[in-house]
């Protein structure tokens, strides 16, 4: 339930934070590791029209050095225009293919998150949120066009060693049965 920014974004923003430890639990286990903790960032959606009154101050946020996001997982108008229901909001996702994850935004974070409108999926299909940032696309991607014997499950709880306050748990499971 935490947010998360690449190290390489935070460098080049120039931001300072301060340095802390974190112990991040996954399916795995739990791993700690050294973080920057950030105060102060705020966001806007890149695919919209925005104004001052538009951007998202976010809540603590630690450094990670990279987010293991594979390609296929990104959506893209190519890829969503295959479900024929999202084909209205196509041209409300980011066209650029060649871009890396730099912000995770985690739940606690909810104005960033609270759906503003939600387009269901079909027959086990993608769907739809628009946030206030843009619109989100859940559900694997890559299953139509490019099955993959890949099995994802994220469950991630976050504990500041710094602050002594463990984060609640969150969890998404995403599978595929052959």
């Amino acid at each position: 339930q935490r947010t998360f920014v690449k190290e390489e974004i935070i460098e080049a923003l120039g931001v300072d934070g301060r340095s802390t430890s974190v112990t991040i639990k996954t399916l795995n286990g739990e791993m700690s590791q050294r973080a920057i903790a950030i105060e102060g960032l705020k966001v806007a959606g890149s695919m919209m029209k925005t104004t001052t009154a538009d951007w998202i101050n976010l809540p603590r946020s630690f450094t990670k050095k990279s987010f293991p996001v594979e390609e296929q997982e990104i959506a893209t108008p190519t890829k969503v225009k295959d479900w024929d229901y999202l084909k209205g909001i196509v041209d409300n996702i980011c066209p650029n293919t060649n871009i890396s994850v730099g912000l995770l935004i985690g739940a606690n974070c909810v104005q960033a998150l609270e759906p503003k409108e939600v387009i269901p999926g079909k027959e086990g299909g993608l769907y739809a949120i628009r946030t206030a940032l843009g619109w989100c696309i859940v559900g694997p991607i890559s299953c139509k066009n490019n099955p993959s014997d890949k099995i994802k499950c994220n469950r991630i709880a976050v504990f500041d060693v710094g602050s002594q306050k463990n984060a609640r748990h969150h969890f998404t499971v995403q599978d595929k049965v052959k």
